[in-house]
This record gives structure tokens, sequence and C-alpha cells, in this order.
């Protein structure tokens, strides 16, 4: 009876961490930076009001616009993505290229090879979007909602008002790493199993005899 609850005890143990180490989500993907766009992209001037317009998309915009850099990145350079996603929902890590990913982070998931983070100050509002396939291939964004800023460059009273910037990536090499499997845990049981089997055989002889 002793050794039955052991058994029981020692496979409770050993199925519990292999559904924590299930739980958590390990991506480690790198990245080539394709490069950014803005979209809904004007740029105005006080007097006078529109003075160019690309209502559909503005791609890799020269230097001369002004246009804030969403990511310092520069084009076709390799970056890591590395995250660590919770199951429900938590980003506990996240790292793009060296910057920190988890500002701001209100929900995140992986469902198959797709990821999908939202950010925003409140569960409202969102103000930013990384999303896309882990895949090598795959296409991945990372959206950000921009207020007006002025352009010093064209003087005081010119600004600029876009909808959208977006960093786009191509997924270079790399697949997400699936949850760590639980070693220890299972060596565990397997142990346990054989010194059990090994002590029933000796009860059995010993009873034979």
């Amino acid at each position: 009876m002793r050794l039955a609850r052991f058994i029981v005890t020692l496979f409770t143990l050993s199925t519990g961490s292999i559904a924590s180490a299930a739980s958590v989500q390990n991506i480690d993907v790198q990245l080539n930076f394709d490069g950014r766009s803005y979209f809904d992209f004007e740029l105005v001037e006080t007097a006078t009001g529109v003075v160019l317009d690309h209502s559909d998309e503005l791609t890799n915009p020269p230097v001369e616009l002004g246009l804030p850099q969403l990511f310092p990145f520069t084009l076709n350079e390799k970056i890591g993505f590395t995250a660590t996603i919770e199951e429900t929902g938590g980003l506990t890590s996240c790292n793009l290229g060296g910057i920190d990913c988890t500002l701001n982070a209100k929900t995140a998931s992986v469902i198959g090879n797709e990821i999908d983070i939202a950010y925003g100050p409140d569960d409202d509002t969102d103000n930013g979007r990384l999303f896309g396939g882990l895949l090598t291939g795959d296409l991945l964004y990372f959206d950000f909602l921009q207020q007006p800023l002025p352009f010093l460059e064209f003087g005081p009273d010119y600004f600029a008002r876009w909808t959208v910037q977006r960093a786009f990536f191509t997924v270079a090499e790399g697949m997400p790493q699936p949850a760590p499997v639980p070693l220890p845990a299972s060596a565990l049981l397997l142990g346990a199993a054989c010194a059990a089997m090994g002590m029933m055989r000796r009860r059995q002889n010993g009873i034979a005899a």
C-alpha cells in the first residue's frame, strides 16, 4: 500500500511539472527588417492646408520628410526576436532587436504559428500591435498609432498627420521554440517506476521461495 501511494505521489508531481511547462510559449526567431511605412500620410501647412497627400501608403520615406522612425533598424538588417507568453495572455518578456517590447502590452497570444500582441494604455484603447507569422518566410508587423507631429524641417507652420506607422519584417530563420520539456520530472517518474518494478519482483521471488 505504501508503495502504491509513493508511485501515485511521484506521478502527480511529475504531471504537474509537465502542465506548468506547457503553459508557457517561448518564441525565439531571427528577423530581416524589410522597412517601414506610413498610412494615410499628409503634410499640412497651417495657412493653406494639405500640401502633400499619400492617403494609401508611403513606404520608406526619404529622410528629408522628417518622419520619425518607429525603429532604428536599417534595411535588411538581421535582428533577433524573443518573447515569453503565458497561457493566461500575459507577456513575461519581449525583445525585438535589443528593444524591450513589453511596455504597455495588454494581451499576448500564440495560436498555431501566429503571434498577436496588443498594446494600449487601457482595456478599451489600442495604440499598437505586433502580429504575424513565426515560420521561416512569414511576415511580421508592428503597427503604431501616431498623433500629429510638427515638421520642423519645413518650418513651424507645417505638421504631419497619419493614422498608422508600420515596421515590417520577414522571418529569416528559426521557428517558435516548443515549451521546455520537463526532463527532470520524466526522469524521476521513470526511475520510480523501475524501482517499483524491482521491489515487486524481489517481493514475488521472496514469496515463491
